[in-house]
C-alpha cells in the first residue's frame, strides 16, 4: 500500500506496540516455565454421614505460586497505550486540516457503546473526515458486539483509560472453572467454582448432590484451570477476568485492522478487503469470555 508522511509515525506506535506484545508472551512463558505447579488443594466431604440426604463436598487452595509481578502489569500497559496511540494517530492523520487546527483536543478515534451515542458525534464531526474513513469508523463501534460478548476496542478503551489515568491493571493468577467430572453422574446436582484470583485458605469450589439410595460410590473429579488474567470492570456490573492471551490476540489484531483500513481511506484506496469491511469486522467484533484454557500463541 502507498503510504504518505502520516503513516511512519503510525507504523512506529503499531511496531512498537506488538514488539512489547512480543516481550509480554515470551514473559508469560518464562513464568510457566519455572516448575512444576506449586498449588495444593484440600478436600473435605461428608460421604460417610448417611443421616444427611445430601454429599456436600469442597475444595480448598493451601498452597500457590508467588503474584504475578507488577513489571509484567505496566508491559501490558505499554502494550495497551501503544495500541490506544496507534488508533489516534491514524484518525489525526485523517482528519481534515481544519480540524486539525482549531478542534485539535476533540480529534481522537470515537468509541461508543450506543448507536445513538455514534450518530450525535457523527451530527457533530462528519464534516471533519472523508466518506470512506467514516465508513471505517462506524464499522468499528462498540454496538456492533454481540450482546454476550465484548468488543476488541472495549477491552482496549476500558483498560487504556484505566492505566493512563487511573492505575495499573493488574495481571494475577485467576481461576477457571474447568467443570466437574462424576461417574456415575447423579440426576442432580449443584456446582460452584470461583472464577478469577483465589488466595490461600479461600474456598475454591463446592459440589453437593442427593445421597444415593441404594449406596454405592461416584468418583468425583473437578478440574482447576489457573491462567494469567487482567480485570475487566465497567460501573454497574459484575468483574469479569481475561484471559491475556486470547484478550491479546483480539485486541491487537482488531486494531491492526483498523488502522490500516483508516490509512487506506485517507488515501482513497480501495481493495476487495474494504469492500467488504463490514462483513470482515463484524466477525470480529466480540470477544468470548474463556472458560478453559489454551497454549499461549499471540498472532504474528
Amino acid at each position: 500500500m502507498a503510504i504518505d508522511e502520516w503513516d511512519a509515525g503510525i507504523v512506529a506506535k503499531l511496531k512498537r506496540a506488538l514488539q512489547l506484545r512480543d516481550e509480554l508472551k515470551k514473559e508469560q512463558l518464562r513464568l510457566r516455565g519455572e516448575g512444576l505447579d506449586p498449588r495444593k488443594y484440600e478436600s473435605r466431604s461428608n460421604p460417610s454421614d448417611a443421616t444427611n440426604p445430601e454429599v456436600h463436598m469442597e475444595w480448598r487452595l493451601t498452597a500457590a505460586p508467588d503474584r504475578v509481578p507488577l513489571e509484567f502489569s505496566a508491559l501490558l500497559g505499554d502494550v495497551i497505550q501503544n495500541l490506544r496511540a496507534s488508533l489516534d494517530y491514524a484518525t489525526w492523520a485523517a482528519a481534515s486540516p481544519g480540524a486539525r487546527k482549531h478542534n485539535a483536543p476533540q480529534v481522537s478515534f470515537p468509541l461508543h457503546k450506543k448507536k445513538q451515542e455514534y450518530l450525535d458525534w457523527l451530527r457533530r464531526k462528519s464534516a471533519w473526515f472523508n466518506a470512506d474513513t467514516l465508513r471505517v469508523i462506524e464499522a468499528a463501534q462498540l454496538y456492533h458486539a454481540p450482546a454476550d460478548q465484548l468488543h476488541p476496542l472495549r477491552i482496549l478503551q476500558v483498560l487504556s483509560n484505566t492505566d493512563k489515568h487511573r492505575l495499573l491493571n493488574v495481571v494475577d493468577h485467576a481461576h477457571i472453572d474447568l467443570g466437574i467430572f462424576m461417574d456415575p453422574m447423579p440426576p442432580d446436582y449443584d456446582w460452584w467454582a470461583a472464577e478469577g484470583p483465589v488466595n490461600v485458605g479461600e474456598t475454591l469450589a463446592k459440589l453437593s448432590f442427593p445421597r444415593p439410595l441404594k449406596g454405592g460410590w461416584i468418583d468425583v473429579s473437578p478440574s482447576f484451570g489457573w491462567y494469567e488474567c487482567v480485570a475487566f470492570e465497567e460501573p454497574g456490573e459484575d468483574v469479569r477476568w481475561l484471559r491475556i492471551d486470547e484478550m491479546m490476540n483480539a485486541v491487537c489484531s482488531f486494531t491492526v485492522d483498523i488502522v490500516s483500513y483508516l490509512s487506506g481511506a485517507r488515501l482513497g484506496l480501495t481493495s476487495q478487503d474494504s469492500e467488504n469491511l463490514e462483513e470482515a469486522l463484524e466477525m470480529q467484533a466480540g470477544v468470548a469470555i474463556a472458560t478453559e484454557e489454551t497454549p499461549v500463541e499471540y498472532p504474528g
